[in-house]
């Protein structure tokens, strides 16, 4: 698909899982570019393998941090050590610095995840990384809107501002606000086609997420992501499995 340079918007909205095969690392960022380009969603799981012998090539904390910059953190890497055998490495959240952790051989993780890791057995290769964030930072973009979000000396509340709250608490994390660097509310497109507002914030990588409310309107859809209505009933029977009848009764029904 990107070496014919085709594209379907499909494949970017339903692609959870992705094989990247590059040679070296400037192959493998080359691929991340095409990827980021096109949209496809870089929170889905990456097996991302490097071919290249020569280990500087394909050297893994070098394609930690640039896996990094992508911010895909769903990854196995996958290259040649010095005996031509293949290992494998991913990377997790550092607990005594804000950052990420030296790459970490699979199998070494995997006994430190699961005590009674025997070999040949099944383990969560894609494990959630970000339950516990060791106090580090967690930005977060928002403005002024009462009811909804108030802040004082740095600190939110109301319905808003209260969810921020539990969120940094539940994730372990220290929680700063920043308001708008550029522009106001939601923001949008200006007209040199640049980003402002609170969305300018998350885009330009000033803040880890936005928090606000505000009416549904069509330049909002045009300009966000918007959820869809989930389908729902009003009364749901729940039972147990039906009991396996015989293929003679078949003939009865």
């Amino acid at each position: 698909m990107v070496g014919n340079n085709k594209f379907d918007p499909r494949y970017a909205e339903q692609t959870r899982q992705y094989l990247v095969l590059g040679t070296d690392l400037s192959n493998i960022r080359n691929m991340l570019d095409w990827l980021k380009m096109h949209k496809f969603d870089n929170t889905g799981k990456h097996i991302v393998v490097c071919g290249s012998s020569i280990q500087k090539d394909c050297d893994e904390v070098k394609a930690i941090n640039l896996l990094w910059e992508y911010r895909i953190t769903n990854i196995l890497f996958m290259k040649f050590d010095m005996d031509s055998k293949i290992v494998t490495f991913t990377y997790n959240i550092h607990e005594n610095k804000c950052g990420l952790s030296e790459p970490k051989q699979l199998r070494t993780l995997c006994i430190e995840e699961q005590n009674n890791y025997i070999p040949g057995n099944h383990v969560n290769l894609f494990f959630n990384k970000f339950r516990n964030l060791h106090r580090c930072p967690i930005i977060a973009s928002t403005f002024e809107h009462k009811p909804y979000m108030m802040i004082k000396n740095g600190t939110p509340s109301g319905a808003d501002g209260n969810l921020l709250l539990s969120l940094a608490e539940g994730l372990n994390a220290t929680l700063k606000i920043i308001t708008p660097t550029r522009g106001e509310g939601w923001g949008g497109l200006d007209d040199n086609n640049e980003w402002t507002g609170s969305m300018a914030d998350v885009y330009y990588d000033l803040a880890n997420l936005s928090m606000t409310s505000a009416g549904l309107t069509l330049a909002r859809c045009t300009n966000f992501e918007m959820s869809k209505t989930y389908n729902y009933k009003t009364l749901i029977w729940v039972s147990s499995p039906a009991v396996m009848e015989p293929a003679s009764l078949k003939l009865l029904h």
